[in-house]
């Protein structure tokens, strides 16, 4: 009884907060405003929606699509950014993700934590940096005399957004890589194939369903990217997602950043179905032998990699130390201080306060939700279950910035005036980062099964007493995982603070973001310090944890081929 009720109150958290946002966004296409949906459907009058729509509906915003030069120079542009950046991070991230495939590089070591310690900062972070190490008076204006990049143009921002989805396609690869049996390279060798042969018709088929996650996930991520544009190329470079915020902040036309958030949509379902086309030709995953020891190699290929690794962990590396020696006053003309710390106290305190609050909230709700869909087999879920998991992978997948503004045209009127409150930027958070938690404990608990508390309930203990000493401790390191994400991802956030947190209640990346925009760079170097302090221990959590799992583990070698 408790869990249909819990079921469905998140079935209605759904609706409101996804559905309803969305669906609103949609007719706001054809209108001259928002339409008050929630207004309709709590007085149960959708006939005077629908006639509204028909007397006041038009396709003009669709038509400005194909006819305004800024809006189809924005979809191109949109269109090959994301694949130059999806396609460079997948190409960039192989060597690495066969050293981790290969247990050659582990999470534990130092090697492996500095390759995927990016996962902590957000590309707003590196285009900061990137402005410091190349823009005017930067460190290579100030040592070289002459900076070799342009932070402020597409170069710029290409390399900030390549640095920083580096490891998403790091963690997308390895796993499918690890399960790829080298015994199939000791047989082409043996048939005397040459090296291109087998890498086109063996090695390639049988991993580019990873490497296609890989680089669905990076475009997807490229596309929606919001923050790195607005502080890198503005109106320089014109893409989607500044044209909808233009449209919205700068002329209140909604109609228009309606169309232009749709045609994100469609571009993100453009890539998804690139994705499914390709994974099809993918093989299945045929076993060729004993791969034998994983880490066996040549000691060549080992330098190189390590190599490889030093060279591409270069920018980020330093990228952070550029960041933390401007907010000490080391790399500026007034000397070694923590005057910028004392500058942005008030500040830091109270950023960080609603950080760690909204962090705790949402990490909190997405827990409980997922302990109560969770235990129900994926097999036999009902209409409840489904409904849930199918709005969160949609909120998950909707970039922050569309779904914003489908808040914002939904919650700035009665009956919910929601907007600019405290609980409509918890809820937006919670909604976008649930799936993390659904997925990881969904799958952990289907590892489980239902034989613990069958046979709990056998020998007449009570269902607490089965979740404490049988069911918690197997789930305590999902837990713990899908937490760390969540927290790192919620206070990673500025696309939905920017339009929904109320003035009073700006989290500490938001803060920093508009001390960048401001020019204040030593202000919100110290801002952005204290940003990566905060989310570099839950990342060691999960790092730990994806260890502690085998995923990247040294010396953890595939069982399937016992000996004897």
């Amino acid at each position: 009884m408790t869990r249909s009720l819990v079921r469905g109150v998140l079935c209605l958290f759904f609706l409101l907060f996804v559905a309803a946002p969305m669906t609103n966004l949609a007719l706001t296409v054809f209108m001259p405003k928002p339409p008050p949906i929630l207004d309709h459907v709590a007085r149960l009058d959708l006939t005077s929606l629908v006639e509204e729509a028909a007397e006041k509906g038009s396709f003009r915003a669709l038509r400005d699509l194909g006819q305004i030069r800024r809006y189809r120079r924005a979809a191109v542009n949109t269109l090959w950014l994301s694949f130059l950046v999806a396609t460079l991070c997948c190409v960039l991230a192989l060597p690495l993700s066969l050293g981790f495939a290969r247990r050659l590089l582990s999470s534990r070591s130092p090697v492996g934590t500095v390759v995927l310690m990016p996962l902590a900062l957000h590309s707003y972070l590196f285009a900061f940096s990137i402005i410091l190490i190349f823009g005017k008076q930067g460190l290579c204006e100030r040592f070289l005399g002459f900076s070799p990049v342009d932070p402020f143009s597409v170069t710029g921002l290409v390399i900030t957004q390549t640095v920083a989805f580096l490891p998403l396609a790091i963690l997308a690869q390895a796993p499918s890589l690890a399960l790829y049996s080298s015994g199939w390279t000791a047989v082409s060798r043996t048939m005397g194939a040459p090296w291109s042969f087998y890498l086109r018709h063996i090695w390639l088929p049988l991993n580019l369903r990873g490497i296609l996650a890989g680089w669905l996930l990076v475009a997807i991520r490229s596309a929606s990217d919001f923050v790195s544009p607005m502080l890198l190329t503005s109106t320089r470079f014109r893409l989607l997602v500044l044209e909808a915020w233009r449209d919205l902040a700068g002329s209140n036309w909604w109609p228009g950043a309606a169309a232009l958030s749709m045609e994100i949509l469609v571009i993100c379902g453009f890539f998804m179905l690139i994705e499914r086309t390709l994974s099809g030709r993918a093989y299945a995953q045929i076993d060729a032998g004993d791969p034998g020891n994983l880490e066996a190699g040549s000691r060549r290929g080992t330098w190189l990699l390590r190599a490889y690794t030093a060279l591409m962990m270069a920018l980020p590396f330093f990228c952070m130390l550029t960041i933390i020696g401007f907010s000490v006053g080391g790399l500026s003309n007034t000397g070694f201080s923590f005057a910028h710390y004392q500058e942005v106290a008030d500040d830091l305190f109270k950023g960080l306060t609603v950080s760690l609050t909204l962090g705790a909230a949402v990490t909190g709700f997405c827990l409980l939700a997922a302990l109560a869909i969770a235990p129900v087999d994926s097999r036999r879920a009902g209409p409840a279950k489904r409904w849930v998991l199918f709005w969160a992978q949609a909120a998950f997948a909707i970039p922050s910035t569309i779904y914003a503004i489908g808040l914002v045209s939904v919650f700035n009127r009665p009956p919910l005036f929601l907007h600019f409150t405290p609980a409509l930027l918890i809820a937006a958070l919670a909604a976008t980062r649930m799936n993390y938690a659904l997925n990881i404990m969904g799958a952990s608990w289907d590892a489980l099964g239902s034989d613990w508390n069958d046979r709990a309930s056998a020998s007449g203990a009570s269902a607490l007493f089965a979740f404490r000493w049988a069911t918690f401790p197997f789930l305590r390191g999902a837990m713990a995982s899908g937490a760390a994400l969540i927290f790192i991802s919620a206070l990673q956030d500025v696309a939905i603070s920017i339009l929904i947190a109320p003035p009073r209640f700006y989290p500490l990346s938001l803060v920093m973001t508009r001390n960048i925009a401001d020019g204040l760079f030593g202000t919100a170097s110290a801002l952005a310090v204290s940003l990566m302090l905060v989310l570099t221990v839950p990342l060691f959590l999960s790092l730990n944890l994806l260890s502690s799992a085998g995923l990247f583990e040294r010396g953890h070698h595939d069982q399937r081929h016992p000996a004897g």
